[in-house]
């Protein structure tokens, strides 16, 4: 973005000193310009990484700094009085709460009578004799492919899907190309997966289950923000009532992530979810075998920037791999919500389809 694949070296790059307006290196913490004219400018570099600093005390005293020196009126206070991050803790324990809520909801929803019909007989807890070899080739399968595919799927979209009228945001359009790839890459391996009895009958129990659970989501999303203009978050991870542009987008990315999920969950159960896996075991296995390779992803990349300034590119002529990671820490939280929510389903419904309709409407619409 500025010149450098190399965050520490920004201040000697071209671009960064003509906002500057000089031809020399920047000094870190130093005033250019005149700030009472408006032309003030200081470079800061904290301590962290590009998306960490959302949550650096660091970062945002360096912010209350500029603005004490920038901005009139106001309060002055000392530059480590800061309490935002008891929110940010407890915006992320209600994230947790709601996905709890949640499945609560949803048990609760099965006891009536016309979604009783997605009831199934619990799975015993006695483990059964499987194959353990098979499910360490899915398991392993699984974590390459979805990482993998991910800066390929990312290119892929920023290349054929630009920024339009009906997909505005071209991060969520790289998104979709990788639900997509992932999509026809499952399909294929499907037939290798063991097999599993198809229930018949519940597609419209399933559909209205996940309509309900996802009402119920944005209307606790609706209520938080009503009273407190907040949201369910941690981070830059967050469930919220989305707005009608957003809606509008959602509308056209429901399909293909829906049909990811629906796919990718279904072989998921038919690999981790025999009856008679224990419960640990079982949530365990579908949670890694969704996040892990995301989790490697991460900590390869800034373990590369932490000892050598830079991440690792694979892809020399795409230039956006640093902002593809920073979305590629979203998928950790993603995949393991989608994971555990259907791990959860599955054990009450035997079916894969109530949690797969939840996940892609509930994380496309919200």
């Amino acid at each position: 973005m500025w010149g450098s694949p190399k965050p520490m070296a920004l201040a000697a790059t071209p671009k960064v000193q003509a906002v500057f307006g000089v031809s020399e290196p920047i000094e870190i913490g130093k005033v250019y310009g005149d700030i009472a004219a408006g032309t003030g400018r200081l470079l800061q570099q904290p301590a962290v990484i590009h998306p960490g600093d959302h949550i650096s005390h660091e970062a945002i005293g360096y912010a209350l700094d500029w603005f004490g020196k920038t901005l009139v009126g106001g309060k002055a206070l000392p530059l480590d009085d800061q309490i935002w991050f008891n929110k940010e803790v407890g915006t992320g324990i209600a994230l947790i709460g709601l996905i709890v809520a949640l499945l609560g909801f949803f048990d609760v929803l099965l006891g009536l009578p016309f979604l009783s019909a997605l009831s199934a007989t619990p799975m015993p807890s006695a483990p059964v004799a499987a194959s353990v070899r098979g499910k360490g080739v899915a398991f392993w399968l699984t974590v390459l492919i979805l990482v993998l595919t991910f800066y390929p799927a990312f290119m892929f979209g920023d290349n054929f899907l630009p920024a339009s009228r009906w997909l505005p945001q071209t991060f969520g359009s790289q998104i979709m190309a990788w639900a997509v790839i992932n999509l026809i890459i499952t399909l294929t391996l499907m037939p290798f997966a063991p097999r599993s009895q198809e229930r018949k009958g519940i597609v419209i129990p399933s559909a209205l289950i996940a309509v309900a659970v996802v009402v119920c989501a944005n209307a606790a999303a609706w209520v938080v923000d009503l009273l407190w203009k907040i949201d369910f978050r941690f981070w830059f991870y967050a469930l919220e009532v989305p707005s009608g542009a957003q809606f509008r987008t959602a509308l056209i990315d429901v399909a293909p992530l829906t049909a990811y999920f629906v796919v990718d969950l279904h072989v998921l159960q038919r690999n981790f979810g025999a009856p008679g896996t224990p419960a640990v075991m079982h949530y365990l296995t579908t949670i890694g075998a969704s996040a892990l390779g995301f989790v490697l992803l991460e900590v390869v990349q800034y373990g590369a920037l932490w000892m050598r300034g830079q991440i690792i590119n694979p892809l020399p002529f795409y230039p956006t791999i640093p902002l593809a990671t920073i979305i590629g820490i979203n998928f950790i939280p993603v995949l393991t919500a989608a994971a555990f929510i259907s791990t959860f389903t599955w054990r009450r419904t035997q079916s894969s389809l109530p949690g797969a309709l939840i996940c892609g409407v509930l994380l496309t619409c919200t």
